[in-house]
């Protein structure tokens, strides 16, 4: 039974975290004429080659578009829990 319950918790929170990143996409969407699936692909690779160097929280990643006049700039918040040993030595 416990069991049961920290699956419904879990799949509830994962639930709000998708439905949030869902929203900030459509926002992004909207802002900046981008189709979901390029800011998807853009997360993943971020996601991709951060994690080559360091252990990463996937599930609190953020990616922000802001535009300001002509420019545009993406803002990313990664947590990182550590960094690959082998990532210091080059």
């Amino acid at each position: 039974m416990l069991e049961l319950i920290k699956w419904a918790r879990t799949r509830k929170e994962f639930s709000k975290e998708t439905a949030r990143d869902r929203l900030k996409n459509a926002i992004a969407v909207d802002r900046f004429d981008l189709a979901p699936d390029i800011i998807n692909a853009l997360r993943i690779d971020i996601t991709n080659a951060v994690s080559r160097y360091m252990v990463i929280e996937e599930e609190d990643q953020q990616v922000r578009l802001t535009r300001e006049n002509d420019s545009m700039t993406l803002v990313t918040s990664i947590p990182v829990r550590e960094v690959h040993r082998w990532a210091n030595n080059n």
